[in-house]
């Protein structure tokens, strides 16, 4: 088939969105066969968490845009003669902006996938299918990962298939009976820091316990005010005292969690009953009221010059509570302990005194609450601090939190390293994987473009059509004899009933209460759940209610606001009823 893959390369022009894991290896293996007309977007600027697996990165780039820094990294490969062929456009942007539409998309031959979120994947998607541009997708988790080829009209597009959704777990199980690190992890996560870090309001599924043991026998009560009135305790439980400091605080919430929470649960005798279950055991909270090292380490300021993470700015808080307080080697469970000597650091890493992760509890905790005081007095408002799994001190705390908590149900406790893959859902990447499949991506686009370069109808098209192929690096038992293999496949055909690619009715019908939702709650949900972007939302009566852009007028977004507040059966032109 003709003309050569290579001459295809070099003459086609190539859409690159990912600067990543994958994305360094792709663009690497495009330039070294003779690519020479790409752009790349990516949104993402460079963590020191990158440089293990990102080679085109180093050091000195942390803080900057991964698609500029890609770029140049990749020029320099070239000798002189070649670095002026080859053109490589980087956008240091959101691939979502206005200006990536469909017409940006259609001056491309293929698109080359190495995102790490399902609706960014999505998004690329619907613009490849709009603007008829075949799609090279892509994915690593660990050692396994797939390419996968996505050609209008020959193979199904990639929301064909519903994608697996997080797994979630039982509140009951989290609160009361975890047996598990993941359990003692999203507690961790999800309940304490979301409940003392958290936004002005919020009240997590932590306080259950107290408001169940708060409820009154009143026939005349109600129940539903008694609720919002427990609520309103747990919150201000969670908050500290007036005049409280804020080491004192954390001691009390670490009394509460650690020791009262768990004499409350071992009270459940029913809960303990079923065999193998272990009762939980309370920590020492009372050697912890006061520790003049760690009450320093809380109430220092001690960034360096230039450093930076989430909000650091605010108070120039250093990134690591526990690197202050000694305890520096993330892969050891429990945080690392001082000693220089080999031997004594295995120990210590094998069976850590519980002070170690009672001491980062409460060094990270105080200056995560002193920022979220700080953020509030220069925003105005208590938006809280979120979780983010490459701030070191949300991480640091999470796992000080999980392990004590562990240490109660007698859970093995974790390094800060895998809590927090845990904690931000991530299988941590391993380069080797990132590079075979940036290789099987180039070679499935230089089949596409032999495709795209046949003429339409042509046997030769068809031909090229069959050798298109879906291929995953994968482990035995699929491939015996070896530990991980490269599986190829031809892919599917476009399922019916596909409401983004039309391979069958090409709709999708929405079950609501229309007498309960809103028009914004509507449009919340296409956004949220089917991953529209920009979703305009018409009826034939009443037109167009609800459209988003930049390119809106004050007006027409005055309107557009004022109708989203509306629930459906107040459209105007008689609106939206009956049962939907």
């Amino acid at each position: 088939m003709s003309p050569p893959a290579t001459d295809l390369l070099s003459s086609s022009h190539l859409l690159m969105v990912g600067a990543g894991g994958i994305g360094c290896e792709l663009l690497k293996t495009l330039v070294i066969a003779k690519a020479t007309r790409i752009h790349i977007i990516d949104l993402d600027t460079i963590d020191v968490s990158n440089l293990n697996r990102q080679f085109l990165f180093r050091n000195k780039h942390v803080g900057m845009s991964k698609a500029i820094v890609a770029r140049e990294a990749a020029l320099a490969f070239l000798p002189p003669a070649r670095r002026d062929q080859c053109s490589i456009t980087a956008h240091h942007a959101n691939i979502k902006q206005p200006e990536f539409g469909v017409e940006f998309f259609k001056q491309f031959d293929v698109v080359l996938n190495g995102l790490d979120n399902v609706d960014a994947r999505r998004h690329v998607n619907r613009l490849c299918l709009a603007a008829r541009v075949p799609l090279v997708e892509s994915g690593t988790t660990g050692l396994v990962g797939q390419v996968t080829c996505h050609v209008r009209g020959v193979s199904a597009c990639y929301e064909c298939k519903p994608k697996p959704t997080a797994k979630a777990y039982p509140v009951c199980t989290l609160r009361n009976t975890p047996d598990k690190p993941i359990h003692t992890i999203v507690w961790a996560k999800d309940m304490l820091f979301k409940q003392l870090f958290g936004g002005d309001g919020v009240v997590t599924d932590l306080a259950e316990a107290e408001n169940n043991n708060n409820n009154t026998n009143n026939e005349d009560s109600n129940p539903q005010e008694e609720q919002t009135n427990a609520d309103d305790v747990a919150a201000k439980f969670f908050k500290p005292e007036e005049g409280e400091q804020p080491y004192d605080f954390l001691v009390r919430v670490f009394r509460r969690v650690f020791v009262d929470d768990i004499v409350k649960v071992n009270g459940m005798d029913d809960l303990w009953e079923k065999q193998g279950r272990r009762r939980p055991v309370t920590l020492p909270v009372d050697r912890y009221k006061s520790n003049d090292a760690v009450k320093k380490t809380a109430s220092a300021n001690d960034a360096k010059e230039g450093e930076s993470s989430p909000d650091n700015e605010v108070l120039g808080l250093s990134a690591s509570a526990a690197a202050a307080l000694g305890y520096d080697d993330d892969h050891a469970v429990s945080f690392g302990c001082k000693s220089s000597n080999a031997d004594a650091k295995e120990k210590c890493a094998t069976a850590p005194p519980p002070d170690h992760d009672a001491h980062v509890f409460l060094a990270s905790g105080v200056r995560l609450l002193r920022r979220k005081l700080a953020l509030a007095s220069s925003r105005g408002s208590d938006d809280g601090v979120a979780f983010d799994k490459d701030d070191a001190l949300a991480t640091e705390f999470v796992t000080a939190a999980s392990n004590l908590r562990s240490r109660c149900y007698g859970i093995p406790r974790q390094s800060v390293f895998n809590a927090k893959g845990m904690a931000g859902n991530i299988v941590h990447a391993v380069a080797t994987t990132n590079a075979i499949v940036a290789g099987l991506i180039v070679a499935e686009a230089r089949k596409v473009l032999r495709y795209v370069a046949a003429a339409e109808g042509s046997d030769e098209r068809a031909a090229v059509a069959s050798k298109l192929r879906d291929t995953y690096v994968v482990p035995f038992p699929q491939c015996p004899g070896s530990k991980y293999c490269i599986q190829p496949t031809s892919p599917e055909e476009a399922h019916a009933g596909c409401y983004v690619c039309g391979g069958g009715a090409g709709g999708i019908t929405l079950s609501l209460d229309t007498n309960v939702w809103t028009l914004g709650e509507l449009a919340s949900f296409l956004k949220k759940k089917l991953s529209m972007h920009l979703p305009l939302l018409e009826t034939d009566e009443a037109g167009q209610l609800y459209e988003e852009g930049d390119d809106l007028d004050e007006d027409e977004v005055e309107r557009y606001e004022t109708l989203a507040k509306k629930r459906l059966p107040g459209f105007p032109g008689g609106g939206v009823g009956g049962r939907g």
